[in-house]
């Protein structure tokens, strides 16, 4: 499971026309795969909010609109995937290409339950750098390595979080230019250095992931994958203005189309899915468990359920299973929503959290 740093398509804010496609690999998947819109409660930063959610199947629609789970929220032992794994057999690793202070992650891993914390100074292949930070390359042939050394009695979960694409998009050579956006040629929209460069990093990490999709694809183990982004990069508003120009979409529409990354979830073997089309990252561990035909707790249970009537939970808009657009203060008091708040408190604020709820199996 590798959330990527401010991976996304920013095809979804408008057209978009380069000179070379950016992400042909995603693109041209045609086989075992899901791909859909994940929406996110942050924009530019704060990439452990979405890790938060992604790891917990918590919605931070219901905490504060400036917390940072990691660092308010998270001062025990909770519920987390890696619980839900490990009581099913899988040893369970995390991995960030950094040190262990950022975003408290060293004290957050712990408490989710990872039985280790791979970190910058622990890699043991030889690093790669693209601009100031370690590839994606690089942080793929880490997780090659670790996966080639693990236990081969148990089942693995590795969780990694890349840094390769952080923000700062400026002043470098591109590979990818704009050609135009929107309805808007590209020379009549101004600076383009910021995003030009921003989508010729997404190439490079297009080519990383082919190359570890083609690791995979080649292993005898069956094997799941699924990467997703954090967020998408802040842009100057002379470029979301040629984005939406002419769309006809109310600010708020405008507003909620910068907080959406995508998802894709792969398989090694040939795999029959349903389509769970967009969804908030709060939905996408309990997803990820059901494509593994592993079993399920009776909370992630629950967000199977509430994800088909409540398939987007976010402080910048919801969105109900007829696509309506709704405020979280429109169903705050809907039985779903009552009970989906009561179980979030119960994982964040009590130290004996039921974990016959949020880990066990029935």
């Amino acid at each position: 499971m590798v959330m990527n740093e401010a991976w996304s398509d920013l095809r979804v804010l408008g057209e978009l026309e380069t000179s070379q496609v950016y992400m042909p690999f995603i693109d041209g998947l045609t086989e075992n795969f899901l791909r859909g819109d994940l929406y996110v409660g942050i924009l530019g930063g704060l990439t452990a909010n979405t890790e938060f959610e992604a790891l917990t199947g918590n919605s931070l629609s219901f905490l504060a609109p400036a917390t940072i789970p990691y660092q308010n929220h998270v001062q025990h032992n909770m519920p987390s995937l890696a619980k839900v794994l490990e009581e099913q057999g899988y040893e369970t690793m995390s991995m960030h290409p950094s040190g262990t202070a950022g975003w408290n992650r060293g004290t957050v891993y712990n408490y989710f339950g990872f039985d280790e914390y791979i970190h910058q100074g622990l890699f043991q292949v030889p690093f790669d750098s693209v601009r100031a930070y370690i590839s994606d390359q690089c942080n793929y042939q880490e997780i090659i390595y670790r996966y080639e050394n693990r236990n081969p009695n148990a089942p693995f979960f590795l969780f990694d979080v890349t840094i390769q694409n952080h923000g700062g998009y400026g002043g470098e050579p591109s590979d990818v230019e704009v050609v135009s956006m929107g309805e808007t040629a590209a020379e009549s929209v101004g600076d383009l250095s910021d995003i030009q460069n921003y989508l010729s990093l997404m190439k490079v990490s297009d080519e990383a992931l082919k190359n570890l999709v083609t690791y995979f694809n080649g292993v005898e183990e069956p094997v799941i994958f699924c990467i997703f982004g954090d967020h998408q990069p802040l842009l100057r508003d002379n470029l979301y203005q040629a984005f939406f120009a002419g769309q006809n979409l109310s600010e708020r529409e405008q507003n909620l189309r910068k907080y959406i990354v995508p998802y894709v979830i792969w398989a090694n073997y040939d795999v029959d899915w349903k389509e769970y089309g967009s969804m908030s990252a709060n939905y996408l561990p309990a997803a990820l468990l059901e494509c593994a035909g592993l079993e399920l707790p009776p909370f992630y249970k629950f967000l199977i359920e509430l994800q088909t009537e409540y398939p987007v939970l976010t402080k910048k808009g919801c969105l109900d299973k007829n696509g309506n657009l709704l405020d979280i203060a429109d169903i705050w008091e809907t039985e779903q929503i009552r009970s989906y708040r009561m179980l979030e408190y119960n994982q964040l604020y009590v130290k004996n959290y039921r974990k016959d709820i949020f880990e066990e199996t029935r």
